[in-house]
């Protein structure tokens, strides 16, 4: 049981390592959805409200792009004759840790939103076991199906790993931008629905304020509103996980300023706005079109 535990990779490989680790992926994407846990990638986990596409989205990618990845580094540092279905498989069983973190969720001490930093604190110790774990059997799935040990193979499996890394967290971000799989239609279109008429004499400064104020109350309804219809076609999913992402390293907003002079670009009023959260600073850049909508949203 033990060796099973630490190199399974030995009995089970190939289809049947495959067929058994798109079970864990996905059941790992479903409890994940579930407890608002998601895996953007392998070593990063954010607790933010999200969609089904969105869970298996991040799952799913995570595991094509570390499997090719390894299958890259294997081929240029190995010489032996090396199958997809091997690294494939074995990565994808590779992935069975990290249903723990999934299932961390129905724990009674789990933190429901970001503003709790103790339990946060304890699920993220909780997670380095599972995470390290799943490491350790991808580097022993990379070390037996491209026959890669000792120096050259842990050197290359590291800057594989930190690629794979890289590259999923970059095209995650980039397919659930636009992709409407990964949106909650039915929200974003009620989202669509909300005309905010901005009072005449209104200045950007004040509607910043109001928009800064529904952030820091995680009302993205409120934010998305303020919109003009380029930004509304965004989706409000991906805002959410954008700013749960913040608010778990930065934790809640506190105080911000929105005080500040209106910086004009070409058809644009520009506002950074200096916002003080409990672990740090950040500052909010909006810029609003001729009609006081926001055309763009940036963190700094």
């Amino acid at each position: 049981m033990k060796n099973l535990l630490i190199n399974p990779f030995e009995r089970i490989a190939g289809w049947k390592a495959l067929a058994i680790g798109i079970c864990f992926i996905s059941l790992t994407a479903v409890f994940g959805k579930i407890n608002n846990l998601l895996f953007d990638n392998f070593l990063h986990v954010t607790l933010c409200p999200h969609t089904f596409g969105m869970a298996f989205l991040g799952s799913g990618l995570n595991w094509v792009i570390v499997s090719i990845v390894m299958l890259i580094a294997g081929k240029l540092f190995s010489t032996s004759k090396i199958r997809m279905i091997d690294v494939a498989g074995t990565m994808a069983l590779s992935c069975a840790p990290l249903l723990l973190i999934a299932l961390f969720g129905f724990l009674p001490f789990f933190p429901k939103d970001t503003a709790d930093i103790i339990r946060a604190f304890i699920f993220t110790l909780m997670c380095l076991p599972p995470m390290i774990w799943t490491v350790a059997l991808m580097y022993q799935a990379y070390s037996i199906s491209c026959n890669l040990k000792g120096t050259r193979g842990v050197l290359s499996f590291i800057g594989a790993l930190i690629a794979a890394e890289v590259l999923s967290l970059i095209i995650f971000f980039a397919i659930s931008s636009f992709s409407p799989f990964v949106s909650d239609v039915s929200d974003n279109q009620q989202s669509k629905n909300i005309e905010i008429a901005i009072p005449e004499g209104q200045t950007v400064n004040q509607t910043a304020e109001i928009v800064i104020e529904a952030f820091q109350k995680s009302d993205i309804k409120t934010v998305r509103a303020y919109f003009d219809e380029t930004m509304k076609n965004k989706s409000e999913m991906q805002l959410r996980a954008v700013w749960g992402q913040y608010t778990m390293r930065y934790g809640k907003l506190k105080d911000f300023n929105a005080n500040v002079t209106a910086q004009r670009y070409e058809n644009h009023s520009i506002l950074l706005i200096p916002c003080t959260f409990e672990r740090g600073k950040l500052n909010i850049q909006l810029a609003f079109n001729n009609e006081g909508k926001i055309s763009g949203l940036y963190f700094k």
